[in-house]
């Protein structure tokens, strides 16, 4: 784990400290509670080239490994064995079942003697081994920010369509300059080198961790709490290296929380600065906080709160790290949305995180996921939310959240019983006091008022 777990784990401490969204609303008025993060890159490159020497370290390390010397007790043929210790040949006495009569006397044909072992699997190597997932994992965190910054244009815009009318992409480059600019790195030196030192670091780590001496130490994990061996002492690489995990690594846990614990509570916190930044709560709201000491989880109240003429009601899932949102209009009008917290979502999750997604989302009107990272360039209902998007940029997207569950529009009741407000298309049918769409599964609500009709889409191209 490395610096975003514990800066998550860091806000996490932080809301423990809060037993109520009165005494939240405090700690954020301090600036206590670090919900955004900014990397000093003359920093960022220094640590990297910390990592170089150190990877160089342990490369030698591999190629002249500390050994462990053990014996193992045999019984061999007598003639087969060498010079027997004291304790082999007192063994060999005492184990009659060894002798046999030879020549008229008695003689030994077999005897007991020690064979010595040589192995790399020792706790030193195992230290090793811990030291490099240290360090791979404070490289991903460097790559995961040098990947926010160096944005793609899919990644920019969230979207991979490619059309020309007004609402296009290539319709808001008409606002800037040619070539375009704002959206890629240009001639910033010390990002470039740190992505370049951080890419021959990867390619470094993965011959390390496809090497042997990994293989076998690495099958045995060791406690962070590294004991000071004679070896992690005294020998030059194994001292460097334990003098440098000692003094960064070591001190700074102090939690073993799963970072998908530490990343739903980064969420909740996030959730509730939105609402007290914008007004939808009030300071003295009384909600209560208390963050489980076995799981870290953060629980909270359920609570509720109006906004441009609907209700919210806000509650957590228990079962799972998310959110649910109930959302009424008109008193009778009612949406049930969710969120799941997840904080990677990539190929190697990918398909877990869409099961569930799949299995929630069948009691909702919609289900988004939010996730810190997002490697799977699949941008439809996601919530990217992370320690590095600047405050404005979080606001936007709680923002945008919010109005996504009040899709309310001006519009003809006779024609849109029939024709479907998303799609278009006219398979239409009345569901309950709504209308449901057979070709996208949209539904939506039509409201007569005194001087308009309003309608309400309440799911948008439910998944089905």
């Amino acid at each position: 784990m490395g610096r975003t777990y514990d800066n998550l784990n860091l806000v996490t401490r932080r809301l423990s400290e809060c037993s109520s969204f009165p005494e939240l609303h405090r700690l954020l008025f301090s600036h206590r509670l670090p919900l955004r993060v900014k990397y000093d890159f003359g920093e960022m490159e220094d640590k990297v080239e910390e990592y170089r020497n150190l990877l160089d370290k342990i490369t030698s390390i591999i190629f002249s490994p500390h050994i462990k010397v053990s014996t193992n007790p045999v019984i061999l043929r007598s003639e087969q064995s060498g010079r027997l210790s004291q304790e082999s040949f007192r063994e060999t006495v005492k184990d009659l079942k060894l002798w046999r009569r030879k020549h008229g006397r008695m003689a030994p044909e077999y005897v007991h003697n020690e064979e010595s072992i040589d192995t790399i699997e020792n706790y030193e190597n195992q230290f090793i081994c811990l030291l490099v997932n240290e360090i791979e994992a404070d490289l991903k965190d460097i790559k995961d920010y040098l990947l926010f910054l160096n944005d793609s244009i899919e990644g920019y815009y969230q979207r991979k369509q490619v059309n020309f009318g007004p609402n296009s992409i290539f319709d808001s480059f008409r606002e800037k300059r040619f070539p375009y600019n704002g959206i890629f790195i240009v001639n910033d030196l010390s990002i470039r080198n740190v992505n370049s030192i951080t890419s021959r670091l990867s390619r470094k780590l993965k011959n390390i961790k496809g090497s042997e001496f990994y293989r076998l130490n690495s099958k045995k994990p060791i406690s962070r709490n590294v004991l000071p061996t004679n070896v992690l002492i005294h020998d030059e690489l194994y001292g460097y290296c334990y003098r440098y995990y000692k003094q960064n690594f070591l001190m700074k846990r102090k939690s073993d929380a799963p970072m998908d614990v530490l990343y739903y509570n980064f969420f909740i916190g996030s959730l509730f600065a939105y609402l007290d930044s914008s007004g939808l709560l009030e300071a003295n709201k009384q909600i209560y906080f208390k963050l489980d000491e076995e799981s870290q989880r953060l629980y909270f109240g359920k609570f509720s709160f109006d906004r441009k003429g609907f209700h919210y009601f806000i509650k957590q899932d228990e079962d799972n790290l998310g959110i649910q949102i109930e959302v009424t209009y008109k008193r009778s009008m009612k949406a049930r949305y969710y969120i799941l917290t997840s904080f990677d979502y990539e190929k190697d999750n990918k398909k877990m995180v869409d099961d569930k997604l799949s299995l929630i989302g069948k009691d909702y009107d919609g289900i988004y996921l939010a996730c810190f990272n997002n490697h799977t360039h699949d941008y439809d209902r996601k919530f990217p939310l992370s320690l590095f998007h600047k405050k404005a940029e979080v606001e936007r997207q709680f923002a945008n959240l919010f109005i996504s569950t009040a899709y309310c529009f001006e519009a003809d009741m006779l024609i849109y019983k029939e024709k479907c407000p998303v799609c278009g298309q006219t398979g239409v049918i009345s569901r309950g006091d709504g209308y449901g769409c057979l070709d996208c599964g949209s539904e939506y609500y039509i409201y007569k008022g005194r001087k308009n009709t309003t309608l309400w889409i309440k799911s948008y191209r439910r998944r089905q």
